[in-house]
């Protein structure tokens, strides 16, 4: 098995994995913990479930993004000065771009997120409402650009 075959796999099974987490939860997690009316408990789930997933998220998505520049890298490089004139390599790059914005988001918003669970207050049902608006919000996007990145690769590599 080639390396790039190898890279090929790791690329597709890391991204695979990163938009299966975030489905995770955009539609089990958040609304779980939606369902939770009292603000201790929510915050108390936030607290145990999303750390974890936010590291894991950080290594899928690292994982994919390195193994995804290597092989453009190397089709850049096998390609040449054409590389550019060919549009599916345009959506190629357009859909890598997308993904490294989503990494850009969530390592933007990660902190501000840890911040508002961490924080100490009399009352935990406005940090807990206003982290899962975050966590929400923040899913919701990278769900929708993460699969538009990846639609736009599939056409760039497969072409329509």
């Amino acid at each position: 098995m080639s390396w790039i075959l190898a890279l090929r796999w790791l690329h597709v099974i890391t991204a695979m994995a990163w938009i299966g987490q975030v489905l995770v939860i955009v539609f089990v997690l958040v609304p779980i913990v939606d369902r939770e009316r009292e603000g201790k408990v929510q915050l108390d789930l936030l607290q145990r479930i999303f750390p974890p997933l936010f590291r894991l998220a950080s290594v899928l998505s690292g994982l994919a993004i390195v193994a995804g520049g290597l092989l453009l890298w190397h089709r850049i490089a096998e390609a040449g000065g054409e590389f550019f004139s060919a549009w599916q390599n345009h959506a190629l790059l357009t859909g890598a771009i997308l993904a490294i914005v989503v990494l850009g988001l969530d390592h933007a918003t990660g902190p501000r997120l840890r911040r508002t669970l961490d924080a100490s207050a009399d009352d935990d049902g406005p940090r807990a409402a206003a982290a899962l608006r975050t966590l929400r919000q923040v899913s919701w996007s990278a769900l929708v650009v993460l699969t538009l990145a990846a639609v736009l690769m599939m056409i760039g590599v497969r072409g329509v």
